[in-house]
């Protein structure tokens, strides 16, 4: 070991170091309230591991690098209450950073690069938060949560990989939140969820370049709300044999297929919205399927490509489910004088109109129609 110290100590301090050509950097076990302060710890030692903690308590790592040929770059098992920031955490042919069985963690601003995952919560690592930070893999997930994982938060993070998945969920980990983060993959799926129920991703954006943005396998309850799904070349949302009672709202769906669904009992809208669905050449699905809001929030309710499945939109919607309020721009309603303000929309007129002294329709967005139907408007 560079530093050594298992001997329950407290307010251990190790600052501005560089550490190289033992097997473990640095060595912490049973510690409470020490700090690691600015240090490089490098190890390509067999089992080696750049920073370690075994059961330590309270304490700090800062504007620091952990790095092993062989390993783990910065490993903490059984550790609690500790925060990292700040920090990378690299491996050249195994993990980044990893949380194992350790709770109440925070990451905040970390780079984990490896060659498998890039930041890996595991072993039961529950109620850990993971703000600002990137996990890169080569040949597995950029960020992963498994076995038994609970109640862990990802926020304004991304993962990425070459060889798998950006965000992956799996194994029984459960009541994850994913939220305004990032997951993209070359080859397989943006966001993966696999054996994992009751998990939480909104307001995040998964991308595929050949594979699903959005994949779920055998998994339970998890809701998908406010995400930008795009796949260059297979599905937006991909539900595998025993995916089953997810729910998919308000999300931004760009692919060749947005939906094949093998699922049972999987919900895309609820009384009033559904998804919004564009195809890969950026158009919007409502130029081509007719699609209509009568009431004035954009979600259609009426026409004939209602509800969008495996009949009404057979290119773009394999297996079971549908969703029956499709955002569209396409709206008949009981037009009054007004500003017309939305780019793209189309307001058909259905009953005659007055005013008197006053602009009737004032367009303040590009690209709108106004289709009187045959009515009259009179000043």
């Amino acid at each position: 070991y560079g530093v050594y110290a298992n001997n329950n100590n407290l307010n251990t301090t190790i600052k501005n170091c560089v550490i190289s050509n033992f097997q473990t950097g640095i060595y912490l076990q049973g510690e409470t309230n020490s700090t690691i302060q600015n240090v490089s710890a490098y190890t390509t030692r067999a089992s080696g591991r750049g920073i370690e903690f075994q059961s330590v308590t309270g304490s700090a790592i800062s504007n620091s690098y952990g790095y092993s040929a062989a390993d783990i770059g910065i490993y903490t098992a059984w550790s609690n209450r500790n925060t990292v920031n700040n920090t990378r955490a690299n491996s050249s042919s195994s993990l980044g950073l990893e949380l194992d069985a350790s709770h109440n963690n925070t990451l905040s601003n970390v780079t984990g690069n490896s060659y498998y995952e890039g930041i890996f919560l595991n072993g039961g690592a529950s109620d850990n938060n993971i703000t600002n930070s990137v996990g890169n893999s080569t040949n597995s997930n950029g960020i992963g949560i498994h076995w038994y994982a609970m109640r862990n938060r990802v926020a304004n993070s991304t993962g990425q990989s070459v060889g798998n998945a950006g965000i992956n969920i799996d194994s029984y980990s459960e009541n994850n939140t994913i939220t305004n983060s990032t997951g993209i993959s070359s080859s397989l799926a943006g966001i993966n969820i696999n054996g994992a129920n009751y998990n939480n991703v909104t307001s995040s954006t998964a991308t595929s370049g050949s594979g699903n943005a959005i994949s779920l396998t055998s998994s339970l309850y998890n809701v998908f709300n406010n995400v930008t799904a795009t796949s260059a070349s297979s599905n937006g949302i991909r539900l595998e044999t025993g995916a089953d009672y997810n729910t998919f709202l308000r999300n931004n769906v760009t692919a060749g297929v947005w939906v094949s669904n093998s699922g049972t009992g999987n919900a895309f809208n609820n009384s009033t919205v559904g998804n919004i669905y564009y195809f890969t050449n950026g158009s919007g699905s409502w130029a081509t399927y007719n699609t209509v809001d009568t009431t004035g929030d954009y979600w259609a309710d009426s026409g004939t490509a209602v509800p969008y499945n495996s009949t009404n939109t057979p290119t773009y919607w394999s297996g079971s489910g549908q969703d029956y309020h499709p955002y569209t721009l396409t709206q008949q309603l009981s037009l009054q004088c007004s500003a017309l303000s939305t780019a793209g929309a189309t307001y058909n007129m259905s009953t005659n109109l007055s005013i008197n002294g006053s602009t009737c329709f004032n367009v303040t967005a590009q690209n709108v129609t106004l289709n009187c139907d045959g009515y009259s408007i009179t000043g």
